[in-house]
């Protein structure tokens, strides 16, 4: 796999910096042009500021259509029972004839013809709740949404990441929590994140990062494969439909090679979970 990792400043070459430098290059150009046109032809900046003025209309109107088109899938998707969706994908056929299914199910079912890489029953899936100080009250009825959800809580790998920066209150309030809720879930643990690490931004993606390397070093130990690509009571549903119910290329190409046993559906900051943030 490649290192994806940003380099420290000490360890970038000339051409890193140089596509580094490109982007704000660019966009402080376009934003200085109209004035830089007007000292060579007043027409040449009218027409720079007329083209401007054209595109965003143009993408303000292509931005509403995708946002009203991304809600409408939503809320089809949020009506679908995907419960039903991934016992058709365990039995590789229709469970239920009264059950009301998208088209797309049927095209996923005919296109795997029993050539699944593994079943919805057997992903793992974790949750990795991101907290500076957030207090009990926040954080215990994040933990008790994804207890109520429609899963197997025996298949959820529970992760509340912490920040060493917000104190012993903090650290406290996780650790009780995590005794709490812990037999619950097929794991649970607290991570903290130690502070001024060298190099490394403060905010939520370093210490979500953190945790999911901490996730993986768990997922070893227990012979879990995680994946290191791609809730609420539908959506660890859905991923698990869509996660099985992928072509064995892409898989593999996500896996790296490909899975057996179980796999870990993952997503967001860091390497191998789904976050939620608090």
């Amino acid at each position: 796999m490649k290192q994806i990792e940003i380099p420290y400043e000490k360890d970038r070459s000339r051409h890193y910096r140089f596509f580094e430098i490109l982007p704000g290059a660019l966009s402080w150009t376009l934003l200085f042009m109209p004035l830089i046109l007007s000292l060579i032809d007043v027409k040449l900046a009218v027409f720079a500021i007329f083209a401007y003025m054209l595109i965003y209309f143009v993408r303000s109107i292509a931005y509403s259509i995708r946002a009203i088109g991304g809600y409408r899938t939503m809320k089809e998707h949020m009506r679908l029972d995907w419960q039903m969706l991934n016992r058709d994908l365990e039995t590789e056929a229709i469970t239920d004839e009264r059950g009301t299914r998208p088209s797309w199910h049927y095209d996923n079912l005919k296109r795997l013809g029993g050539n699944f890489l593994f079943k919805p029953s057997q992903l793992t899936q974790a949750v990795i709740i991101a907290t500076v100080n957030e207090s009990r009250e926040v954080l215990e009825p994040t933990i008790q949404a994804v207890l109520e959800s429609a899963y197997d809580n025996q298949k959820i790998v529970l992760v509340i990441a912490y920040e060493a920066r917000a104190g012993q209150e903090a650290e406290e309030r996780v650790h009780e929590l995590v005794e709490l809720y812990k037999d619950r879930f097929r794991h649970a643990m607290a991570v903290k994140h130690p502070a001024n690490i060298p190099g490394e931004i403060i905010g939520k993606g370093g210490n979500v990062t953190r945790a999911g390397r901490e996730l993986q070093k768990y997922l070893e130990s227990e012979r879990i494969d995680p994946d290191t690509e791609p809730f609420r009571s539908q959506l660890k549903k859905d991923l698990a439909y869509l996660r099985a119910g992928m072509p064995q290329r892409t898989a593999g190409l996500l896996n790296g090679e490909a899975t057996r046993g179980d796999a870990l559906i993952g997503a967001g900051s860091g390497r191998c979970a789904n976050h939620l943030h608090a």
